[in-house]
């Protein structure tokens, strides 16, 4: 009888002391979630900050910015004299848009292409070829659609109109990068293309536009769809070229059938 008594009272305080135990266990518990949350929570703003951002980068960055624009102002608050040269180069520079096709061509005959696009088992007799073949379209222009101009060049309205056929696909005459994809003046819909040797290709009246600001594209890429005539069968386009700062004559470089 005695011993099945200690024996229940061993039973006792071992259970006694699991449930102290666990009772323990709980109370520290969400102290240790807690600390886990916290934990969490920096990882996750530490995620938040862009690896390649710098605080210290970015005050730099707009301390210049700050210090050129209030540099130009004075610039442009001296009297005429000896800054009247970089006072024309600012302004040429915010009235005209950024020659990148011309610069990006004196960029690869100075350094090369960025990107290997030539294969290296490209003999030199390939690549002389290749070479006249890029020259020559250089200095060449494509027809951008087969048609006739039903309205001829004049200096004011800058270009030509062409009528083609409805279905026609516009194409660009010279390889180039997209300078402007939009709507301008009259000519709603347009396309500009700047091509390496600095001229611009325009393409007006268009329906439809396949390209998009910054594209570069190559003779004979689709630029758009002209618009549909007011009898609606024919297509009729605006196109013009320029060279430097004065507009040309298509005709003068590419061939169209007149207008009977």
């Amino acid at each position: 009888m005695g011993n099945n008594l200690d024996r229940f009272r061993k039973r006792h305080r071992r259970r006694k002391a699991l449930r102290k135990n666990y009772r323990s266990f709980q109370a520290n518990r969400p102290s240790e979630e807690t600390h886990n949350h916290s934990i969490n929570t920096l990882n996750e703003e530490t995620e938040r900050i862009h690896p390649l951002f710098s605080k210290e980068t970015f005050l730099l960055k707009c301390l210049l910015s700050v210090t050129l624009f209030f540099a130009v102002a004075i610039l442009f608050k001296q009297p005429e004299g000896k800054f009247d040269k970089i006072r024309q180069a600012i302004v040429y520079s915010f009235e005209h848009d950024f020659q990148f096709a011309m610069v990006g061509n004196w960029y690869e005959e100075q350094f090369g292409k960025p990107l290997a696009l030539l294969p290296e088992s490209l003999t030199k007799n390939e690549k002389d070829k290749e070479t006249k073949v890029v020259n020559k379209q250089e200095n060449s222009y494509a027809v951008p659609a087969t048609g006739r101009i039903v309205e001829p060049f004049e200096k004011e309205k800058k270009g030509v109109m062409i009528e083609t056929d409805s279905k026609s696909v516009i194409e660009c005459v010279q390889d180039g990068w997209v300078a402007f994809a939009g709507k301008r003046d009259n000519l709603n819909k347009t396309v500009i293309v700047q091509h390496n040797d600095g001229s611009e290709s325009w393409y007006g009246n268009l329906d439809e536009v396949d390209v998009a600001l910054y594209d570069y594209i190559k003779s004979g890429d689709p630029i758009g769809k002209a618009s549909i005539d007011e009898k609606g069968k024919n297509g009729v386009f605006f196109f013009a070229l320029k060279q430097g700062e004065s507009f040309i004559d298509p005709i003068q470089v590419m061939s169209f059938d007149k207008a009977n």
